[in-house]
């Protein structure tokens, strides 16, 4: 997940893929990199992405009922988002 942040922001912000870590890279071994999530909050991301793409998959009742989905998925995004950026400014915003 690439986010893109202005001169002087955090390094976390930069990409937040960078600062991945894996469970053996850890432990000094590289083969079998399974990723583990920067920030718990990136799990929640991916599920929520998964729910639309089983949604989608639905058949059509309303035609309001996929954009409206979107709507709240997004809802649900900014929500998720909004606890990483308190994690980080956390010492800075009092």
């Amino acid at each position: 997940m690439r986010v893109r942040a202005g001169r002087g922001a955090p390094r976390e912000l930069l990409m937040l893929g960078e600062a991945r870590r894996t469970k053996r890279e850890e432990d000094g071994m590289t083969e079998d990199r399974e990723v583990v999530p920067f920030y718990p909050e990136e799990e929640a991301l991916k599920l929520l992405g998964e729910a639309f793409n089983a949604f989608a998959l639905l058949p059509t009742l309303h035609p309001a009922d996929l954009p409206e989905f979107v709507h709240h998925i997004h809802a649900c995004q900014n929500i998720i988002l909004s606890r990483v950026g308190l994690k980080i400014l956390k010492d800075r915003v009092k």
